[in-house]
């Protein structure tokens, strides 16, 4: 009997996919730039809160995912990045199209290698180094008991997010309890902020770890409802009346996304459902959600400069969830459209391999 795929990870995947798109909404929509109270203030900084998650959910989902299988670096292994730089090679391709017109094709290349000719491809960059990592990293949590494997997980959490605690306040100056990364006062080294990716990863591989005992924790959801609440309104009253401060605490590695991020996988662990419309949605979406995040930059750009034309940016925020939608529907077809490109390519070019090889 064919194992049913489990539609609790694919939804996360899909909440990751849609968080990538909202957060760059909430960017070009100017939420970044409100100051006034009000309660539509309150309910971005919520949604801020949350989507901010995106990039931590897909690092943790790599985890519980990768970490109890055994890698070594092969061929094999290393072949599994081609349809990963088949779709970013493409993306890229689509994006640079306005230098391709100014005949700008020397930047492109310098683009091209830098990971920026798809603005959103910085994920890729960081996801190939870990990647890379990925063998090391299962090797370790092989060979750790699981209580000792628990309190190296602690140090490291500790050494990535205790900075974000303590190094959010600006003690020069009057509003000191405010601080933006560049501003505030060292309580902390902060030197391994950039761990983030491998902190992530192996919180998941944890949580594979202990996966019977996270899907029985009562109130799971109730908690994560809690922590989302109380952190929405620590940001938007410490921001009152000022526009977003870009702080440690609120970044990837921030002690609010991790506890944000690590709750809200924990509740949908284990969310199934039978409705068959439903569950094809979420395996789709879930399955085309790289090349959604690549594509998605060009489509921000079309879809929100009709919207400076049609509206003023005060009322771009209102309209939101249309945006995030129009947005998220056309990067699925083209992330298809792409995806299916790029598979045929592979395809043609592993079909010329294997000719050349004969020809031999």
């Amino acid at each position: 009997m064919e194992k049913r795929k489990r539609v609790d990870l694919d939804l996360i995947r899909c909440c990751a996919i849609i968080f990538v798109i909202t957060v760059h909404g909430l960017s070009y929509a100017g939420f970044y730039e409100l100051s006034k109270p009000s309660l539509l203030l309150l309910i971005c900084h919520l949604i801020r809160c949350i989507v901010i998650t995106c990039v931590p959910l897909f690092l943790i989902l790599t985890g519980y995912l990768s970490s109890e299988k055994r890698y070594t670096y092969s061929i094999d292994y290393f072949k599994k990045l081609i349809r990963l730089i088949a779709i970013y090679t493409l993306c890229a391709l689509i994006c640079s199209i306005p230098k391709f017109i100014r005949g700008e094709f020397g930047e492109f290349f310098v683009a091209f290698f830098e990971f920026k000719a798809a603005p959103y491809a910085w994920y890729l960059a960081m996801y190939l180094g870990l990647y890379l990592l990925i063998p090391i990293l299962n090797d370790f949590l092989s060979n750790e008991n699981i209580r000792g494997g628990g309190q190296k997980l602690f140090v490291l959490i500790v050494l990535v997010v205790l900075p974000t605690i303590t190094n959010n306040f600006d003690f020069n100056s009057t509003e000191w309890w405010n601080a933006s990364k560049e501003q505030a006062s060292q309580l902390l080294p902060n030197y391994w902020d950039e761990l983030y990716p491998i902190m992530y990863y192996m919180i998941g591989a944890y949580l594979k770890r202990y996966d019977v005992v996270v899907n029985k924790l009562k109130n799971k959801r109730l908690i994560f409802g809690g922590a989302l609440l109380g952190f929405s309104v620590i940001n938007y009253f410490k921001n009152l009346g000022s526009a977003f401060v870009w702080n440690w605490a609120t970044s990837y590695g921030g002690y609010q996304c991790l506890i944000i991020a690590v709750l809200f996988f924990c509740a949908l662990l284990g969310t199934d459902t039978k409705n068959n419309k439903i569950t094809f949605i979420i395996h789709s979406v879930a399955k085309y959600s790289f090349g959604m995040y690549l594509i998605s930059w060009p489509i921000d750009i079309v879809v929100y400069k009709v919207m400076n034309v049609l509206m003023p940016q005060s009322a771009q925020m209102y309209l939101l969830p249309i945006s995030i939608f129009c947005v998220s529907v056309c990067s699925y077809i083209g992330a298809i459209i792409v995806t299916k490109i790029a598979d045929v390519l592979i395809q043609i070019a592993g079909f010329f391999a294997k000719s050349q090889k004969r020809m031999r």
